[in-house]
This record gives structure tokens, sequence and C-alpha cells, in this order.
């Protein structure tokens, strides 16, 4: 991930990169080095910059409107008062970008600050702290300032969803559910206070789920192993080849069909080419499909009774004793 990417909208102390950019450096401390350096905004200094944002945009909205308007009626108003108000939208939507930057300058801390909470569930602290800025973004456009509510705190449950969606969608080989990840958040918090330890009924009462709840979220809270993964580091093959294949056939099995389709081909050997291939069509050794006498009578362009005559005198000669004690094993009836 480059730096430009974790920085909100590209432009946070790019110049300085160069400085903290030395051998052994990693992204994390270049970007953690640039944001440090933004100082942050007082109590007044952010209800005046949310003020100032919220102002725009409602003359912005205004302005469009107006332009919607004259668009709609072009003799209803000059090209002068229309260029007007177009330079006008550009101006208040330049404020409203230079602010929202502004804001979300000065409080790029506090993705990294949450996302350091959330390491070690799938998603790297890069990317973690690429998905609490695009929370923090979240919660600029959503944030009301005439509330009396920090704009921190209010950020700070955007950014915490933001990067539990994103573990949730890209942190597991397997996706979870969101409600489930939240059951399995207040169970981990249960065990991190030893509450209700001991069983699940006690950790799920404690957590506020019911036993069914519980179970779910802990089944689901398992880590995802490759196939092709050793057991061991000793181990001789990857796990897929230690795991019974249930709907295949059984190594016996393939033995046995191969020895039964080598004592066939051996019988039909000892017929002449014309009736060895009527059998295998008639009986599907030659594609797998069985065919009628009359199916086999036009692939060998002879008449129904004529590929009847055929298989009637294939099977007198291969129920002589020469031959046919190749195939008895395959026949004779079990017990």
């Amino acid at each position: 991930m480059s730096a430009s990417r974790l920085s909100a909208f590209g432009h946070v102390g790019t110049e300085s990169q160069g400085a903290a950019s030395g051998p052994g450096a990693d992204i994390v401390s270049i970007y953690l080095n640039e944001i440090g350096r933004i100082p942050l905004l007082s109590a007044d200094e952010e209800r005046k910059a949310f003020e100032r944002r919220r102002s725009a945009r409602q003359r912005r909205r205004h302005v469009a409107d107006e332009l919607r308007a004259m668009r709609a009626t072009p003799q209803s108003s000059t090209a002068v008062e229309r260029g007007q108000l177009g330079r006008e939208y550009r101006t208040l939507s330049r404020i409203i970008e230079h602010t929202t930057r502004g804001i979300i300058k000065a409080n790029l801390r506090l993705p990294v600050a949450i996302a350091k909470k959330y390491q070690g569930r799938g998603l790297s602290l890069p990317d973690l702290i690429q998905e609490g800025t695009l929370g923090l973004l979240r919660a600029v456009e959503k944030y009301d300032h005439t509330r009396g509510v920090r704009f921190a705190a209010y950020a700070g449950w955007w950014i915490q969803q933001r990067m539990g969606l994103a573990i949730a969608n890209q942190g597991r080989t397997v996706r979870v559910p969101t409600y489930l990840l939240e059951w399995q958040r207040k169970l981990r918090q249960c065990k991190a206070n030893r509450v209700g330890a001991g069983s699940v009924e006690s950790l799920a009462e404690a957590a506020g789920l019911t036993i069914d709840q519980a179970k779910r979220a802990l089944d689901a809270d398992t880590e995802t192993v490759s196939l092709d993964a050793c057991l061991s580091p000793s181990a001789v093959g990857p796990i897929a080849e230690t795991i019974e294949d249930v709907d295949g056939p059984r190594p016996d099995q393939v033995t046995e069909d191969a020895a039964m389709r080598d004592a066939v081909a051996a019988a039909l050997g000892e017929l002449d080419p014309r009736t060895a291939r009527v059998l295998r069509l008639r009986y599907g050794f030659e594609d797998g499909v069985g065919r009628s006498l009359q199916e086999v009578g036009k692939v060998m362009r002879l008449s129904r009774e004529r590929i009847r005559q055929i298989e009637a005198a294939a099977f007198d000669r291969l129920r002589h004793p020469s031959r046919a004690s190749c195939l008895r094993e395959f026949v004779q009836p079990a017990g």
C-alpha cells in the first residue's frame, strides 16, 4: 500500500517522505511520522470548521437549485447571471473540500489508534488504517456538530464499523455475517474480563446472548487451514492427502474395476473384430453408453435381427470354458 493511499485525499505531508524513508523504514512508520506533525483542532476550531462546512453545503444546494431552474427556463435569466452562479457553486465546492480535508487531516491519528486494537484478525495494519480512514470520511459526512458531541467520539463508532466489516469481508476465507461478528465480540469481551468463564451457558448469559447464539458464534470463530499445508514439518504430504474422499470409489473397488476391464478386453480379444464391436456398442464397453439392437444395427449398417444373431453367437463362444475362465470370478453370484 502506498503512503498516498493511507493519507486522506492523498495530500498529507507528502513532502516529508524523503526525509523519513531511509533504509529499513516501513510505510506505516513513514505515515505515522507524517500525521504526527499535523496539529489537532481545539473544540472551538472543530465547531467553527463544521459550521463553515455546513453553511457552504446549504448555500451550494440553494445555488444548484437556482441553476437547475435557470436551465429549465433559459429565457428567465441571462448568461451573465448563470455564469455568476456557476462560479459561486465552484467556490463553495472548494470551501467544502478544503474544510473537509482539514478536519480529516486533524483526526488521522484516530484510525491509527483504533486499527492497532484490531490487529491479528486477518487484515494488515496498513489495510486497517485505510479502512478506518474511509470510516472517518463517512463520519464527517454524517456528523451534526449542533448535538454537543465531540467529533472524535462520534467518528470512533464509524471507524470501528468500517474495520469490522472489512475484517468480515476480506480478512476471512469464509465470510462470517456481521451479526455473528458482533456476538463474537461480546463473547471475547466477557472472556477478557473473566466474566462467565467455565461454560457456554454462563458465557452466553454474561454476554446477553442465548445459548444457541453463543454456540453459533463460537463455532464460527475458527481459523481456516489450507489443504495444501502440512500437518507438521516432518509430514510427507499435504493435509489433503490424509482426508478420505467419501464420495469417490474405494481403493479396492478401483482395483477390481480395472481388473474387470482387463478381463473383458481379453475376452473380446478372442472374438473377431466385428463381433467384438457389436458387444462393445451393445453394452457400453466402447463409450460407456449401452445401445439397443436397433441402434447398434444403425451404427453397423446391419438389421436388428442380424445384430441379435451376432450377439447370441458371441455369447455362445464366450461361454466356452477356455474363454469364460477369465470372466467367471466377476459373474459368480455372491455367497
